[in-house]
């Protein structure tokens, strides 16, 4: 069928004059990129959790290790945030402090707050919080008196 491939049915749109592409063009060019931005940002929101969930689970195993969390797993968890390029003053970390026995339930937990930029465009001020909380239990046995 002559006439019905895509390049015709755009060349026609284009060259048509009652005005309709002077509008409709822009407006979907405009519509796209916001729906474009937004994807970007929506995988760069699940980049940044993910980030987190490797940085705690990897505290989770320090802490397991050392039976609790002292102010050196504390300080590495920061310095794993700015290897990962976050900003540590908005990650904040609680853990299980130190001096369990083994098998005893350990946790660490990292939350974060983030910032939907994308919204900025249509005027949407919008932060999404991020918790991640994972558990396990504690490795050493501590003996008494010694």
């Amino acid at each position: 069928m002559p006439g019905f491939g895509m390049r015709k049915v755009w060349h026609r749109f284009l060259k048509r004059e009652d005005g309709e592409a002077v509008f409709t063009l822009p407006v979907v060019l405009l519509t796209s990129m916001i729906f474009l931005v937004i994807a970007v940002n929506v995988l760069q929101f699940g980049m940044v959790a993910y980030n987190l969930y490797s940085i705690t689970g990897e505290s989770l195993q320090q802490v397991k290790m050392q039976n609790g969390s002292d102010a050196k797993i504390r300080q590495d968890f920061y310095e794993m945030v700015r290897l990962y390029k976050m900003n540590p003053d908005l990650v904040t970390y609680e853990a299980t402090p130190k001096l369990l026995q083994r098998d005893d339930m350990v946790s660490v937990s990292a939350s974060m707050t983030y910032h939907v930029w994308a919204l900025d465009l249509i005027k949407v001020d919008l932060d999404v919080p991020i918790k991640i909380t994972l558990y396990g239990r504690a490795f050493k046995n501590i003996r008494e008196g010694g």
